[in-house]
């Protein structure tokens, strides 16, 4: 895991999805191997230690497998689905084990922030002020390249919602003082 990675497209994926539901192991290889690394960078920016990193991208994988089933393509991309539970893992692991940043990083957040442009507002730095569900959205939007359509049918919400709460997320950073 790690490094370059390859992810499936959501044709491929359709391709594999029937094997993978009746149990066809090299369907489920395809899938896994063409979701892993996807969902390891997804979760490495949620979980900061790549042992830990790599178990939660696991945890994932079984997860999106045991719910395979219930995945519904005129509902959403694979990717912005898979994305969903590693996020939703992610978060998870954070909340058992309690992160928390120490002031030096604070202090670097709030001097780089004094300087940014809204692409530099993506640093691990900036994202350790927000809320875990603001994360959420600014990961999917920025980081994941997702579309508001995307954002919207992964967490339920309307596209002008997508819209309007990175507009505010964006708006809050700029406004926090150095």
């Amino acid at each position: 895991m790690g490094g370059t990675f390859f992810m499936l497209t959501q044709e491929q994926f359709e391709k594999y999805l029937i094997g993978a539901l009746n149990r066809d192991i090299d369907c489920e290889r395809a899938i896994y191997e063409g979701s892993v690394d996807y969902v390891y960078n997804i979760v490495l920016k949620y979980v900061p230690d790549r042992d830990d990193a790599a178990d939660v991208a696991q945890e994932t994988m079984i997860q999106a497998f045991e719910k395979l089933k219930n995945y519904n393509p005129s509902k959403g991309k694979f990717k912005s689905w898979l994305a969903k539970i590693a996020i939703n893992r992610s978060l998870k692991w954070l909340g058992k084990n309690k992160q928390m940043i120490s002031q030096e990083s604070a202090e670097k957040f709030f001097e780089v922030l004094r300087t940014s442009e809204p692409t530099e507002l993506l640093s691990e730095r900036f994202k350790s002020v927000l809320s875990e569900r603001e994360k959420e959205l600014f990961e999917l939007y920025f980081d994941l390249d997702f579309s508001h359509a995307d954002i919207a049918n992964a967490l339920g919400i309307s596209v002008s919602n997508s819209r309007v709460r990175i507009h505010r997320i964006v708006t809050y950073l700029r406004s926090l003082p150095s």
